[in-house]
């Protein structure tokens, strides 16, 4: 059955539930493969993070046992559950982040039946909150705008993204976020999916969209992009994977059903 996430556990830990340790941003599972278990936890601090079937999935920061990969490799592969590998990176480090009080520095009490925290002293509360990025798939014909960033990976052709601002919808933020890479303003922009970010940070949410350039001319912002240009079908299925985001990310996807048409 699929991950499906919790923000509290139903019952006590069992030690065949699910544990996923978490060490910095490497993940921990069984030597061979497949996930350990709460019998491999000894005496972590565990928080419940979801379920998968019957059995409850926990997450801790690393305990002494396993092998550890990082997490983008793991979130990448359908077989670790995707899913499971980006909510216990995000919970664990959330809560590495979130140990004291921003306004005042108490240290923060876990809420009761929730993954947030609360200041004992001013009442403010902290949440898990998602970043919103809107990723855009842009076409011209039988063309595909591919970019690569000047920062972070700078190898990996990619799509034009960029995260939400206050105040703006998804389609407003994919708008400006081709108008300030690349220059391009849009002739028809239309939801295509959502999913978790295999790659980068995992408290990002990517919302996908298909959109069709006005023009063909690009004008990149170096400051973000160090290159764009635009690929024949042809050309986007020579591509090495390791040029490409992570298999079976959303962005893979998306460039895959390009390519299909």
């Amino acid at each position: 059955m699929p991950f499906v996430p919790v923000t509290a556990a139903s019952r006590e830990a069992q030690p065949d539930d699910l544990w996923i340790p978490v060490r910095g941003k490497d993940v921990g599972h069984a030597p061979g493969g497949g996930w350990l278990t709460v019998a491999d936890a000894g005496d972590a601090t565990m928080v419940c993070v979801g379920t998968d079937g019957e059995r409850l999935v926990w997450t801790g920061e690393a305990a002494a046992v396993g092998s550890y990969t990082p997490w983008t490799a793991l979130a990448a592969d359908p077989a670790h559950g995707p899913a499971a590998v980006v909510r216990a990176v995000q919970v664990v480090g959330w809560r590495a982040a979130h140990r004291y009080c921003g306004s005042c520095a108490a240290p923060l009490l876990d809420c009761p039946g929730f993954l947030s925290r609360r200041c004992p002293i001013c009442e403010q509360l902290y949440l898990v909150r998602l970043g919103p990025v809107a990723l855009v798939m842009v076409t011209s014909g039988d063309k595909l705008l591919l970019v690569r960033h000047s920062y972070a990976v700078q190898h990996m052709w990619a799509l034009v993204s960029g995260y939400l601002e206050s105040g703006e919808s998804l389609e407003d933020a994919a708008r400006r976020e081709v108008a300030e890479e690349v220059g391009l303003s849009l002739s028809d922009l239309t939801y295509a999916g959502s999913a978790p970010s295999a790659f980068g940070d995992p408290d990002v949410l990517l919302a996908g969209f298909r959109a069709e350039a006005a023009g063909t001319e690009v004008r990149v912002d170096p400051a973000e992009i160090a290159e764009a240009r635009w690929f024949t079908r042809d050309e986007v299925a020579a591509l090495g994977p390791e040029q490409l985001p992570p298999a079976g990310s959303l962005p893979v996807r998306m460039i895959a059903e390009f390519l299909k048409v």
